[in-house]
């Protein structure tokens, strides 16, 4: 075995270090699933399946749900429909309404500064 390690070289090694790696840590996660039997015990939804042939209860034990079936339910619940002519309307009311009411305040200062300093340079 040695022989062969040392007839490869720099490179072949820290590819075969890192395959080594990949099996030891796709075992211990297979290990990990069996004892936890999470993978078993979920439903096409995600959610913990009852087990009668195990005899275990499934409500007390650590089930993940999977992120990926995660992510496809938010999709679902984010597409975004494009609007309606009624709610287009409702956002044109509702973001004009203020700069409607900042055109009529402003002209009213304005109004007001210029008369009363109207009153101050003729009364002077």
């Amino acid at each position: 075995m040695g022989e062969f390690v040392s007839s490869l070289t720099e490179e072949q090694r820290v590819a075969l270090l890192q395959e080594i790696h990949q099996a030891q840590a796709t075992e211990v996660k297979r290990k990990a699933e069996e004892k936890l039997a999470s993978w078993r015990w979920r439903s096409r939804f995600g959610r913990p399946a009852s087990v009668h042939s195990l005899g275990a209860d499934p409500t007390g034990t650590y089930c993940a749900i999977p992120q990926d079936w995660l992510q496809k339910k938010v999709e679902e619940k984010t597409k975004a429909r494009p609007p309606n002519a009624t709610e287009l309307r409702q956002l044109a009311v509702f973001n004009a309404l203020p700069f409607i009411g900042f055109g009529f305040l402003d002209n009213f200062i304005m109004i007001l500064a210029v008369s009363t300093l109207g009153s101050l340079v003729h009364g002077a």
